[in-house]
This record gives structure tokens, sequence and C-alpha cells, in this order.
């Protein structure tokens, strides 16, 4: 199989590249998917002694970053800062508030929910770690 990073050409089915890389100071475990017209590459940093998050998408001739959550810098051109608020509250922020309100009225209305997408989700991010 070809280099995850080094040949960033679309495949023509969905595939999936997994990597880890552990010191003993740090571990990064990268995960690409990719599927003809997109790649998607995660890569996470664990206890590498610095708390951050950065999200970063590239697309259609447009880049942004997402930092902690907050601030989205575009990369259109020269780079410009849209700051987030110092006030909103952090349940907000991560989507616990929507998440719960979600689950509540799903309660209310009598719907049954199904967690499966995030079960996936979270059995690459432990396959991965």
């Amino acid at each position: 199989m070809p280099d995850p990073i080094a040949d960033p050409r679309p495949v023509p089915t969905t595939s999936t590249s997994k990597a880890r890389l552990k010191t003993a100071h740090c571990t990064i475990s990268f995960l690409r998917l990719a599927e003809t017209g997109f790649t998607g590459l995660a890569v996470m940093n664990r206890s590498s002694g610095s708390a951050g998050e950065i999200l970063q998408t590239a697309g259609a001739g447009h880049r942004r970053e997402v930092v902690n959550l907050g601030d989205v810098i575009e990369h259109d051109g020269a780079p410009k800062l849209l700051r987030g608020s110092d006030w909103e509250p952090v349940g907000r922020r991560r989507g616990i508030e929507g998440a719960c309100r979600h689950f509540l009225q799903s309660v209310r209305d009598g719907t049954t929910l199904d967690a499966e997408d995030a079960l996936i989700t979270h059995e690459w991010c432990e396959d991965s770690a």
C-alpha cells in the first residue's frame, strides 16, 4: 500500500490506514480515511506535555483551522482569525449541551436513539490509541 501521507491521490474505494508511534514521552496515532474525491486525516497526540486541540480542514481551494474549539483561522489568502466567545460555556462549546437536549427531547417524544455511529468512532479511536 502506498504511504498514506506521501500519496494524497484519492483511492477508488473507501480505505483506512492507521499508524502509531509510541515513545517514552509521547504517543501519536494517525488515521487516514479515503474515498474517491476526498481524503480525511486524523492525528491524535497524547502525553506530549501540551494541552490543546486543532482541527484542520482543506478542500475546494479553502483551508481552515479550529483551535481549542474556539478560534477559527481561515487561510483563504492571508490568514484571518475569527475569535470565538470566551464566555461561551464549555458544555455548549464541546457539544455536550446539544447532545443532552437531543437525548431529553427523544425521551419526551418516545424516540429510540441509535448510537451505532458514535460507537464506531470511539472504536476507531481506541484501536488507534
